[in-house]
């Protein structure tokens, strides 16, 4: 049986940048909103099914909800490979939707990696930068649409997520750190950027 991957992203531009190395990799993908998806089986043509819950500027509780029901709608259709994609540069529901991802699947451990060195955007001891600069002090930082919590990415789960020791965050400063860490943590289920994505993908096909 094809094993097929799931993307849930907060955002349609999400999808799209998952949906780029899942082009260059020859993988046929269907990009599609919750509602679309949720009775829908992906047809037997799409290799992947990139999702987008709109949920980047919602409440808490909502963008939970939306996204546990997209996981447990995935894994009602059989598909075996699901990334969480969170923006790298900490906007969103990331604490509630990481919840949602962790509970719907049943797991205890996720690895997360917000890391884009191809972008500027690196984690080193837990802190984020946008090319070099702590976040908070980025041109993000001053987003009046998604407030920046902490810049320290192990804070923000502790002040947004009920599952962080559940949740695995790396530091991740150039692109052989994000293969490195694939490699070492082998898994049907990951979360992170769209940069981390690439090197996922590579270890799923």
């Amino acid at each position: 049986m094809r094993s097929l991957i799931g993307i849930i992203a907060d955002d349609l531009t999400g999808c799209g940048d998952i949906g780029y190395f899942l082009a260059v990799q020859g993988i046929r993908t269907r990009i599609i909103v919750t509602s679309d998806f949720c009775a829908a089986r992906p047809p037997s043509t799409f290799g992947a099914v990139a999702v987008s819950t709109n949920s980047r500027t919602i409440s808490a509780r909502s963008a939970y909800t939306r996204v546990f029901n997209l996981v447990t709608t995935m894994k009602r259709l059989g598909i075996t490979y699901i990334f969480k994609k969170i923006d790298s540069t900490l906007r969103g529901n990331i604490g509630p939707e990481m919840d949602a991802f962790i509970d719907a699947l049943d797991i205890t451990a996720i690895p997360l990696v917000a890391a884009f060195p191809s972008m500027g955007r690196t984690t080193r001891n837990g802190v984020h930068y946008v090319h070099g600069r702590i976040l908070e002090e980025s041109v993000f930082g001053n987003d009046p649409c998604n407030r920046i919590i902490s810049s320290h990415i192990p804070t923000l789960l502790r002040v947004t997520s009920k599952n962080r020791e559940h949740i695995h965050v790396f530091d991740a400063v150039n692109n052989k750190t994000l293969h490195t860490i694939v490699q070492h943590n082998p898994s049907s289920y990951y979360a992170g950027s769209s940069g981390f994505f690439e090197y996922v993908l590579k270890r799923w096909i």
